[in-house]
């Protein structure tokens, strides 16, 4: 017959169990749930996370068996086992609790009438949490007074990104941060975008980068910083109203990411100059649909590369390129081997 200590150890093994598969259930439908680029990385550490969770259910289980154990036994020390695990079950539950008025907070964010916005910016416990700003920043009609006044919070864990239950994250599958939503919201306004400049979080500052609505001023701020990284620069890229100057530099990167979006905001703009747009068209990764589709509608382009973008096998890029102002009717005839730029 096994002893107390064994039946004790064994239960508390298997409200440990059940703690571990519940949790692998939570973290699985999570990771799922994220389209973040990263979010694949969670399951190396779903092991890890699944036994750090069932720590302190096997603790439960196994004061909980000693304490029926004890207490039948008229043992005083059975109501020391049974206090532990009630502080247990109450630090379970009231998590548990956490989570579900969290959940009904966010949903009543969720629907709330915008009316109301200004109201729960100003006098609402929720208004500092990220999870329920996340909620009210998925409505695209939030005023850019709103936006203002949740930029100008002087919370650092706002510029952090979230995680937690799709429930509670709704719209938001890639986990940004509140500054990063703001950022990206498309009724947020410069002065907005200037006071988010200064976020001490680089993913915000890409966002901010990457919004045709940042000055000019601040663009150029990103680009000459020390600190400047990939994320900065990634913003840059693919913002329409970078300077020419700094998407020339950008799009000699080592970083892909970096050099084909600057390289793509380039064959759109007008300014880029022709011998640049014919770099662009020659670099031997730009084999993108975008540069192409971009090139073909530039007015700027020359006449020998639109009239090769004309052949190309895509229907939208010759159609671009065969109404280009740039190029004659006449010349959509087969060109010879001097007229076809290098690839």
């Amino acid at each position: 017959m096994k002893s107390p200590f064994v039946r004790a150890m064994i239960t508390g093994m298997i409200v440990a169990i059940v703690a571990a598969v519940v949790t692998c259930i939570v973290e699985v439908w999570c990771i799922r749930y994220s389209s973040s680029s990263t979010a694949a990385i969670g399951f190396i550490f779903l092991p890890f996370t699944a036994f750090i969770a069932a720590i302190p259910f096997f603790v439960f289980g196994f004061f909980a068996h000693y304490a029926v154990l004890k207490l039948r036994q008229r043992q005083r020390i059975g109501y020391l086992f049974a206090a532990i695990a009630v502080t247990l079950a109450i630090l379970f539950i009231g998590s548990s609790a956490n989570n579900l008025v969290l959940l009904i907070a966010v949903n009543n964010v969720r629907t709330m009438p915008q009316t109301q916005h200004e109201t729960f910016l100003n006098n609402s416990l929720w208004r500092m949490n990220k999870y329920v700003l996340g909620a009210l920043l998925e409505n695209q009609n939030l005023s850019a007074e709103s936006l203002h006044q949740i930029a100008m919070i002087p919370s650092p864990d706002l510029h952090d990104r979230m995680w937690a239950m799709p429930p509670i994250m709704g719209e938001n599958k890639r986990e940004l941060a509140v500054m990063r939503l703001v950022a990206r919201h498309s009724n947020v306004e410069e002065r907005t975008l200037i006071e988010l400049a200064k976020s001490p979080d680089h993913y915000v500052l890409g966002s901010v980068a990457g919004n045709s609505k940042t000055p000019v001023e601040i663009l150029q701020h990103f680009f000459n910083r020390a600190d400047r990284d990939y994320l900065i620069d990634w913003g840059l890229a693919r913002n329409p109203n970078t300077p020419v100057d700094i998407l020339l530099e950008l799009v000699k990167s080592s970083n892909e990411y970096t050099r084909r979006p600057a390289a793509s905001t380039l064959a759109g703009n007008p300014e880029t100059p022709v011998e640049t747009l014919r770099h662009i068209f020659n670099m031997i990764d730009k084999d993108n649909y975008w540069v192409d589709w971009k090139l073909a509608q530039n007015p700027n382009t020359p006449a020998d590369i639109l009239r090769e973008l004309a052949k190309s096998p895509n229907r939208d890029i010759r159609r671009f390129a065969e109404s280009n102002p740039g190029i004659a009717e006449n010349n959509l005839e087969e060109v010879t081997p001097a007229e076809v730029p290098a690839k």
